[in-house]
Parts: structure tokens; sequence; C-alpha cells
């Protein structure tokens, strides 16, 4: 389930960040490019959520 979330999340503020950027750059805005963003976000968070160790009260959570 946190997978989905970090994706769902991802492809939102990619594409919040892709509007917001464009409008200020005077680009029209593209649903690709936003989806190409939150991709690359999406894997970023996910290696880097893979690196980082359970704390002792994380991993006991689940019991």
């Amino acid at each position: 389930m946190a997978y989905l979330w970090a994706i769902v999340w991802s492809f939102l503020l990619a594409q919040m960040t892709v509007f917001v950027v464009g409008s200020m750059q005077g680009d029209a805005y593209t649903l690709e490019r936003g989806i190409t963003a939150g991709i690359f976000f999406a894997v970023v968070v996910l290696i880097i959520t893979a690196f980082i160790p359970l704390s002792e009260n994380r991993e006991h959570a689940g019991s």
C-alpha cells in the first residue's frame, strides 16, 4: 500500500510542479511531461526509502 501512495502522490505533485513551472515560463501544459516527471519522482522516492533502515518502533508496528 505504501508503494501505491508513493506513486499517487508523486504523480499529483509532479503534475502540479509541471503546471506551475510551465505557467511561469509561458509554456503550454502537457500531461506527458507531468507523467514522465511523476514516474521519475516515484522511482527516486522508492529507491531512497529502500536504503533507509527501519526503526525499532516501525519493525514491531505490524505485530
